[in-house]
């Protein structure tokens, strides 16, 4: 929704083509077009937002009296709905698209929609006929509340001075974000975003304090729908600090320990030692550890199969489809009995020139085909069916794309990602929808991330002939232990992230200039007793502080903490267990009462009062040794034809 942006399948054989292993459809997909010129982007942009503005000024010519919650409240969420289906696709493809000159073209397609919104923010007659309608039903009260706060959040009330000023703060803020994200693909010195991440801040808080936000995460928080605002985000980064130390500090104690055997001497880790002194651990701890590596459709085809199936989904490939860059695949996402779409995703894993390396999964928007044959426009919640891109790159350095180690591990991240936001959106059926709490969200893609490391999952992924031999012949021992969520690697990952939230927070409540590496270098070693020697510049090349995204960075250490709790219960009960998987839909994803927070809907799954993390490190179960005792009927039926 505008206003508020933001399997059973058949295994492939090991080297077949996937559109002829998997269950494929020659469906038309979920309606999206991707023009390959830049003559067509810009016919679709004009045409796009010139048939917006004349349903708007259509709006806005309905007489007083004829006005009602159908007509004006629903009917311009609809107006902007379908635009975005054409248009908020370029917000990706300007950094997807396989051609320099159509990002380019995208880039400007965006810059031309966020101005069409703006616009639309600023639009006094139209602010006041949706203020003036009186809903009725329990969905248009919350529609209306909710285009109310858009166009708050664009200055209606404000003086026709100050909303000047807001317009030409937010022009100037999409400019330096189209500017740093230009340095980046670029790989421009550092120095340049540093002077722009100084600028934005000043800007997001004359936009915060203009709005009569007391900060910008404040801002951020509302028209996102968290819930909790700077003050909740603040005392969560002060709750969970102190825990993150007590597990990094002493990790990176055993690390100067181990660099000590060889340079007695030496009285400091520093930031650049601490993955390759993680690695060369694991060597001598796991000597036996294999080479990983997995042919492409067999990842692809197991992993879907596999989260289909104890998700209670159907995905299947759809073959006859629009697509941005050829090595794109497109899978519906449908209820296993009815058949209705809840979700569609491209999957973008194929390396090409201007393409990020960056692993993201992306909300396209879009609708989706009611029935398993196609007609309809509608998910089971009685809503457009929502789209998504998830990119990221295999490796192809030897002549065809493959699977290593992190990038099976980020595919199951972004698989979890999409998945569960699809099931979370389209399990409501309420008059007023509800959405998974962000750091849900990302719980849920560490969730699939460790779990993608069990015995159970890697058995299954790797074994090459059937159940069999899953059954009797697999060994993973060693990657299992090496790759859990306490692991030495996800520990440090953690540390990270605490580093980067805490940081983030302080700048985000910044006004003015910054010392970005002076504060950097404090928080990091305060939190994992390591010494620094980049002062953070890898973080200046990343999208996240001056991106849309600027001021969520403290999702990132709450949802691995999170996901680690949710996956405790399945490390407690069976990583196949059904019942636990219903638990996770009902409990986690779709809970009834969807207004539930986050915390609250972790304590019902794991059927306790109070979140102890402290008790789930501390049992850190020994996951070595598989079970396969129990496997849904899902997985046997479509296995043995691998």
């Amino acid at each position: 929704m505008i206003i508020l942006i933001a399997t059973t399948l058949l295994f492939c054989k090991v080297s077949g083509d996937l559109s002829n292993s998997l269950n494929t459809s020659p469906g038309t997909g979920p309606g999206i077009i991707f023009p390959q010129d830049l003559q067509a982007i810009d016919d679709e942009v004009k045409n796009s937002l010139f048939h917006a503005e004349q349903e708007i000024a259509y709006l806005l010519s309905i007489p007083v009296d004829e006005r009602n919650e159908n007509n004006t409240i629903i009917r311009l969420e609809e107006i902007l709905t379908k635009m975005d289906l054409s248009l908020l696709k370029y917000r990706a493809l300007a950094r997807l698209y396989p051609d320099k000159d159509l990002q380019n073209a995208a880039f400007m397609a965006t810059e031309k929609r966020n101005a069409f919104i703006r616009d639309i923010g600023l639009n006094d007659d139209l602010y006041h006929l949706i203020k003036e309608v009186s809903p009725k039903s329990e969905y248009g009260r919350w529609l209306h509340a909710q285009e109310i706060k858009f166009f708050s959040s664009n200055g209606a009330g404000l003086t026709a001075e100050k909303r000047r000023e807001l317009v030409s703060l937010h022009q100037r803020l999409e400019s330096l974000q189209n500017q740093h994200l230009k340095n980046i693909r670029e790989n421009r010195p550092v120095t340049e975003n540093i002077d722009i991440l100084s600028e934005t801040l000043i800007l997001r808080n004359k936009i915060a304090t203009l709005l009569g936000y007391p900060a910008w995460t404040d801002y951020k928080a509302d028209m996102q729908g968290w819930e909790m605002n700077s003050t909740g985000i603040s005392s969560l980064l002060n709750e969970i600090t102190p825990l993150v130390k007590e597990w990094v500090k002493p990790l990176v104690d055993e690390l100067l320990q181990i660099k000590q055997t060889k340079n007695p001497g030496e009285s400091f880790i520093y930031d650049y030692e601490v993955e390759t002194l993680i690695a060369s651990s694991n060597s001598e701890t796991h000597p036996h550890e294999r080479e990983f590596s997995l042919p492409f459709h067999q990842v692809i085809s197991r992993s879907l199969s596999l989260i289909s199936c104890l998700l209670g989904v159907r995905t299947e490939q759809i073959t006859n489809s629009s697509l941005y860059s050829p090595g794109v695949l497109l899978f519906r996402v449908s209820d296993e009995k009815t058949c209705e779409s809840l979700g569609w995703f491209y999957l973008d894993l194929r390396d090409r020139e201007e393409k990020p390396a960056e692993w993201m999964t992306v909300m396209i928007t879009g609708d989706g085909s009611k029935e398993c044959s196609g007609g309809g426009d509608v998910n089971l919640s009685g809503k457009p069916a929502p789209v998504f891109i998830v990119s990221g790159i295999v490796d192809e350095s030897k002549g065809h794309p493959q699977f290593g180690k992190e990038e099976y591990t980020l595919l199951f991240h972004e698989l979890g990602h999409v998945y569960t936001r699809i099931l979370s959106e389209s399990g409501w059926s309420a008059q007023a929808p509800e959405t998974l709490p962000v750091e849900l969200t990302e719980a849920s893609s560490h969730l699939f991330e460790y779990l993608a490391w069990t015995p159970e999952f890697l058995c299954i992924m790797t074994a090459p002939d059937g159940m069999d031999s899953a059954r009797k012949d697999c060994k993973t021992s060693e990657e299992s232990a090496m790759n859990g969520p306490f692991s030495p690697r996800h520990l440090w990952s953690l540390g990270r992230d605490m580093v980067i939230s805490n940081l983030e927070y302080q700048l985000m409540n910044t006004s003015g200039n910054i010392s970005f590496g002076e504060i950097y270098s404090g928080i990091f070693t305060d939190i994992t007793g390591a010494e620094v020697t980049d002062e953070g510049g890898y973080l200046l090349r990343h999208p996240h502080f001056t991106g849309d995204n600027a001021g969520m960075y403290w999702i990132y250490p709450a949802g691995r903490l999170y996901g680690a709790l949710i996956y405790s219960k399945f490390a407690d009960n069976g990583f196949f267990n059904q019942t636990t998987w219903s638990e996770f839909s009902d409990l986690i994803l779709m809970p009834d009462g969807r207004a539930i927070g986050a915390e609250d809907r972790v304590k019902k799954f794991l059927d306790m009062d109070n979140i102890s993390i402290h008790e789930v490190v501390k049992k850190k179960p020994d996951l070595t040794e598989k079970d396969l005792a129990f496997i849904p009927d899902c997985i046997i039926r479509t296995y043995p034809l691998a």
